[in-house]
């Protein structure tokens, strides 16, 4: 039996069961209700601001590639492909974003993946870079030994050396192709070849600049989404610094990007459990914000869906239009 990436998706299943477990249902249910829901009004708007950025560089990097979208386009489509986030690795997003771009430009299908694949690399990589930061800016503040995150920390310079040489064609190559066939729907495996010599071209077109660019447009998102995060520990009456909010986005974003979960359920929640147990916040606060952080991302995820639903509504009457009588 062929083995599914969706798999992988258990293991952060059983790490969210653990934590709730430990924490208490009855200790859950009461730090629920302390949620005061008037601090989710700028949770939102920072969560969309935060959306657009990664819009804006998205569109910049396909821009960059000879491919033409607008903010607007790419605002909308990255949009509508929220809700396939719930998948392991939130991989099901780059696949439906590229499928969004290759119907509105024409471009082939690797070309329109390399673009949502490579603006997720960049994420990860500078989000890598921010966390190995993080990492140690924590060690420093709170006097952790080394050797408790040598791991994560050996895992995060990992990929940034993968993207180091990522501009080395034939080793690029024979690392990312096994690759691309796994995660490649078994329907287009029949034009995996064709489409890895599109998705690799485009990697040969991105330059130093385009990393300095992606890398500014991921430090101010950063930033939004810590806002965001820092407002989500208001709402739920938690005094969790600004500063931490800031060290905790790449390390939740790193978490949640690794295939062992869908959308990031269990391994974010790791991440803050963590975290708050530095600065001596109970266990099932940092799952209640764990879980607020997800339920928000995906109450956005259904705009997404209804502009899907109107899209299609207009597409239907179009051709019902453009049927002769």
């Amino acid at each position: 039996m062929r083995f599914k990436p969706s798999y992988l998706g258990i293991i952060g299943i059983g790490i969210l069961a653990y934590l709730i477990y430990k924490a208490g249902v009855n200790n859950l249910l009461k730090a629920i209700k302390d949620i005061n829901l008037i601090w989710m009004i700028p949770v939102l708007v920072f969560s969309v601001i935060t959306i657009l950025i990664n819009a804006m560089r998205w569109r910049y990097i396909t821009n960059t590639m000879g491919i033409s979208l607008s903010t607007k386009d790419a605002f909308s489509m990255t949009f509508k492909a929220m809700f396939a986030e719930n998948s392991p690795g939130k991989m099901g997003e780059i696949f439906v974003r590229a499928n969004y771009l290759q119907k509105k430009t024409g471009i082939g299908f690797g070309k329109a993946l390399f673009s949502t694949t490579f603006s997720r690399f960049v994420d990860l990589w500078v989000t890598a870079m921010e966390a190995v930061i993080a990492l140690l800016i924590v060690i420093f503040l709170f006097g952790i030994k080394v050797s408790v995150v040598i791991p994560s920390l050996i895992f995060l310079i990992a990929i940034i050396l993968f993207f180091i040489i990522l501009k080395n064609e034939k080793t690029v190559k024979s690392i990312l192709k096994p690759i691309y066939n796994f995660v490649l729907p078994k329907s287009k495996q029949e034009k995996a070849s064709q489409t890895f010599e599109e998705f690799y071209a485009g990697v040969k077109s991105i330059g130093a600049r385009v990393i300095i660019v992606s890398f500014i447009y991921d430090l101010i998102a950063l930033a939004t989404a810590a806002f965001g995060l820092y407002f989500t520990a208001l709402a739920l009456g938690i005094n969790f610094p600004l500063y931490l909010a800031i060290l905790a986005e790449p390390l939740m974003t790193v978490a949640v990007s690794l295939p062992i979960s869908f959308s990031g359920l269990g391994a974010r929640e790791g991440v803050f459990a963590y975290l708050f147990s530095l600065v001596n916040m109970p266990l099932e606060k940092a799952i209640v914000f764990s879980l607020t952080v997800f339920i928000l991302r995906n109450i956005l995820s259904l705009f997404g869906v209804i502009m899907i639903f109107f899209d299609k509504e207009k597409s239907k009457k179009t051709d019902q239009k453009s049927v002769p009588v």
